[in-house]
């Protein structure tokens, strides 16, 4: 790597993107003295990834150009050679991975390659190094490598969403991913200064201090009944405000697809169709009906082979995949909105689930996945990242264990209060991350507002009707719901996975 590179970053490593080695621009390399970074609070880099959208014939074209630029064309100007030397590294590591493992052959996936990238607004340089090889053009709304004459038209939705990230303070550095397959990714690094960091002069490491104006989001993220969200945002008089209601994320109901794909990998594996041995009653009447889903493709579609069962099978498995992906990145950018709201001057208190307590389950991957997004959204956006341990079932005013007067509802006897205890455990996330005053200022709002945390109590939300036609689950808890995430919902793609599965 050539010394004097600045304002780009280059490929990633198993544990995600990092600086190239001899970056030379300021925050990129650590001083001797510097505090370590914490990611366990959100401190440090953050990342996020925007997809760029290419046809086929594009494609081609960018797959040709990575074969072109891997092989060092000589007619290539040098400027689109600049990180060739690390790619070639990890190039090499991947081979060397590969051997170690046993494999004589060499790995059929190489390593992505970075470019530089120059944004243009006006028919002026916005952002960027001038001898950047690829060039966004907000003028024209097209992404250009002059060198190769590709041209790429960007939907409005992307212009609109590098606009934004480009009026943040700091402004983010900018990369673009080309893979070998011809798919582009534009990825997005920033590292704002932590504002709940207090320190003295002769101190380099300081210390958390929260001090209002804060926002602080509680989440409480349950295996069956999904993710409960709390937001209330402290003055600068220590005065307590809500600015929202709570909101409630119930997880997709991907649990038919799930057996339907059961059902198809047996076909496709010869076996008879039977539910498991040890299965209860409840999975054997969704097996019954999963069965019946496929039969009812088979009569459209053809008879099912081998083939065109095991072609079913990861459609439906890909279909449940792509629900569980969307759900947690409306998540994301619902927490997203929330720390830009307050201009980045929040804290992200999140309850999640112990990783052995989803083992084996179909929600481990998605429920993972949420926590290391939050992680990596308070890190791109300065905001503070805690993760703790709240029980739903402790008051919030006295912190003692309640009864249960109905279903995941407690009644608390000191406080006569009755709260939900997915609300509650918000709240009491929130709590934990709250030094003492500003904490007991939030227990007084609460005493004068008990209904925040039961609000639909005495009209519990029937869930027979919503899950009419649809196999059994746990359904949700009374209260307010951000989306619908019944199967029979078009939000996530859950329902376009039969209509998928129906061309094989």
């Amino acid at each position: 790597m050539r010394s004097g590179q600045q304002g780009a970053f280059g490929p990633t490593s198993p544990g995600g993107i990092r600086a190239l080695p001899g970056e030379t621009r300021e925050g990129t390399l650590r001083p001797p003295h510097a505090p370590v970074k914490n990611k366990a609070r959100g401190d440090g880099e953050g990342y996020r990834v925007f997809r760029v959208r290419v046809n086929r014939k594009t494609r081609r074209a960018l797959r040709e150009l990575y074969w072109r630029i891997v092989n060092k064309d000589p007619t290539l100007p040098k400027n689109i050679l600049l990180y060739f030397d690390s790619w070639e590294e990890m190039d090499k590591n991947a081979r060397e991975l590969r051997r170690r493992a046993g494999k004589r052959t060499p790995p059929k996936r190489r390593p992505p390659y970075y470019l530089k990238i120059k944004f243009v607004l006006n028919g002026k340089r916005l952002h960027g190094s001038d001898n950047a090889p690829v060039i966004f053009d907000f003028d024209r709304g097209e992404l250009r490598i002059p060198c190769a004459g590709i041209r790429v038209p960007l939907k409005p939705s992307l212009l609109e969403a590098l606009q934004e990230e480009l009026s943040l303070t700091p402004k983010p550095e900018f990369i673009v991913q080309l893979r070998y397959n011809g798919k582009l990714r534009i990825i997005a690094r920033r590292t704002p200064e932590p504002w709940w960091l207090y320190r003295e002069e002769s101190d380099d490491f300081g210390v958390v201090r929260l001090q209002p104006p804060i926002r602080v989001v509680g989440v409480d993220l349950n295996s069956v009944y999904g993710l409960t969200i709390v937001i209330f945002d402290i003055t600068d008089g220590n005065r307590v405000r809500v600015p929202k209601s709570p909101m409630r994320w119930q997880p997709p109901n991907d649990s038919l697809f799930l057996r339907m794909a059961a059902v198809a990998q047996k076909i496709a594996q010869g076996l008879p169709p039977t539910p498991p041995r040890d299965a209860t009653e409840e999975e054997r009447q969704l097996w019954q009906w999963a069965l019946e889903r496929v039969k009812e493709l088979e009569k459209k579609a053809g008879a099912l082979t081998t083939e065109r069962a095991d072609r079913l099978y990861r459609l439906l498995r890909r279909s449940a995949r792509i629900a569980r992906q969307v759900w947690a990145q409306e998540v994301f950018n619902e927490l997203r909105q929330l720390v830009r709201e307050a201009d980045g001057r929040a804290v992200i208190a999140i309850d999640a689930p112990n990783p052995e307590s989803l083992k084996y389950s179909d929600l481990q991957k998605t429920y993972l996945r949420v926590a290391k997004l939050v992680r990596n959204l308070c890190a791109y956006e300065g905001a503070l990242y805690r993760k703790v341990r709240a029980s739903g079932r402790v008051c919030p005013l006295c912190e003692q264990y309640c009864e249960e007067v109905a279903h995941r509802y407690y009644r608390c006897l000191k406080c006569s209060i009755i709260f939900d205890r997915d609300y509650a455990g918000a709240f009491n996330a929130g709590l934990k991350v709250l030094p003492p005053t500003l904490a007991e200022e939030l227990r007084k709002w609460l005493k004068a507002h008990p209904r925040a945390l039961a609000p639909n109590f005495n009209n519990p939300q029937p869930q027979a009707a919503a899950n009419r036609g649809n196999p059994p689950n746990h359904g949700s808890p009374p209260g307010p719901t951000s989306r619908d995430t019944r199967p029979d919902s078009t939000s996530g793609g859950r329902s376009r996975g039969p209509a998928r599965a129906m061309r094989v």
